[in-house]
């Protein structure tokens, strides 16, 4: 995922959290992977740990 595309995130964050879930760790990404079978690619997975 590109810096500026995060970034954008980020500002949006800042001016309405409620509308975001929040982040995850990282045994909740590797469960998910597991219990969907899938491997997510790696610039979604940064995103949902932000």
């Amino acid at each position: 995922m590109k810096i500026e595309l995060l970034n954008a995130i980020d500002e949006e964050f800042e001016m309405c959290p409620e509308a975001f879930g929040g982040p995850v760790n990282i045994e909740e990404v590797i469960q998910a992977e597991d219990e969907l079978k899938v491997k997510l690619p790696e610039d979604y997975k940064i995103f949902l740990l932000r």
